[in-house]
């Protein structure tokens, strides 16, 4: 149905059954890993968890197939223009999960360990994550993901097998978000009202990907000139993409900052004391909300669907947090402060 009035409203009844920060504060609260799975149990996620035996694995995967349902529901109940405009905007969920396992199997990492990072979605289900997870090597998820025949956001070029097999991760990654927003951009060129707030969205992660780029080899004390080869998108000009680059610090780096659009993110690059997982998430929910304030209050626009699925997405990191921290046995106050409350 190419009806965002229909689609909003039935966005507007998934809102109602987000958790709440009284609901997150119970579980951040649960005594231990077992009476938060418990809880968790009685919550809409209980249905999407295993039955048996409950361990660290079986909730993250139950928590993701939740969200992986969400989703596809949405995309269901849409069609025409919002469900294309809906595919674009998700496929960055494929892209990620494709960086994620192909970094992975480069570095190593268990199936477990890479299965935590991924969210099914659109083509990518569960049962296809867990082909591609069961391969040995990267290039073998290649070859695999290359015999799904499913739309994706880049092209297994036979210079990107190369790449793979020459476990060249840096130029990997680049080219899968370069191809990404190569194709996003193209599919929403012309056009305006939500075609032109897709477009704003996809420019802010744009920039969002280039300033943490470069504040990711700050942080550790490294310049980040001739390291990275920046995104050629966002509304950050290639001369502020450039004095970035030639940042020494992250004082620099805010500093230049604070005379564009992002002069208010640019506070968290001084005041964030955070671990750096927690510094890069909370620097794309600010930006990702701030993006979609301008635009939500109109009930016929796409951000209003999208203001949703990055509410469950961050509903869903939260929930991680808190799984880890129980099953690590860490203090509430140290899982508290790394929960976002939206």
């Amino acid at each position: 149905m190419d009806d965002f009035g229909y689609i909003n409203a039935r966005i507007r009844a998934k809102k109602e059954r987000l958790l709440k920060r009284n609901d997150f504060e119970e579980l951040i609260l649960s005594p231990d890993f077992n009476a938060l799975t418990e809880s968790l149990l009685k919550t809409e996620y209980g249905k999407d968890i295993e039955k048996g035996e409950i361990t660290l694995e079986t909730l993250i995967r139950g928590i993701n197939r939740n969200f992986s349902r969400t989703i596809t529901e949405i995309i269901n109940f849409s069609s025409g223009e919002p469900r294309e405009l809906l595919y674009v905007l998700l496929s960055r969920f494929l892209v990620s999960n494709i960086r994620a396992i192909i970094r992975g199997k480069l570095r190593k990492l268990s199936k477990e360990e890479i299965e935590t990072a991924l969210f099914p979605v659109l083509g990518l289900d569960e049962a296809k994550l867990n082909a591609l997870l069961s391969k040995e090597t990267a290039s073998e998820v290649l070859e695999l993901l290359l015999s799904f025949r499913i739309q994706l956001p880049f092209v297994i070029s036979s210079a990107l097998l190369r790449k793979v097999r020459e476990e060249d991760i840096d130029w990997v990654e680049n080219y899968l978000e370069r191809s990404y927003y190569e194709w996003a951009m193209g599919k929403v060129e012309k056009g305006n009202g939500n075609r032109e707030f897709v477009r704003y969205m996809l420019n802010s992660w744009a920039d969002l990907k280039n300033i943490i780029s470069t504040c990711l080899y700050l942080r550790y004390g490294i310049s980040p000139a001739g390291k990275i080869k920046p995104l050629p998108f966002g509304f950050l000009s290639e001369y502020y993409r450039k004095r970035l680059l030639m940042s020494q610090n992250l004082k620099d780096a805010a500093e230049i900052l604070s005379s564009t659009r992002y002069r208010e993110l640019a506070k968290l690059l001084v005041e964030e004391k955070e671990p750096l997982l927690s510094f890069e998430k909370r620097f794309e929910e600010v930006l990702s909300l701030w993006a979609i304030k301008g635009f939500i209050k109109d009930p016929l626009s796409i951000a209003i669907p999208l203001a949703f699925i990055i509410a469950k997405y961050n509903e869903i990191v939260n929930l991680r947090v808190i799984i880890y921290g129980k099953y690590h046995g860490l203090e509430v106050h140290e899982i508290r402060k790394e929960v976002l409350f939206l």
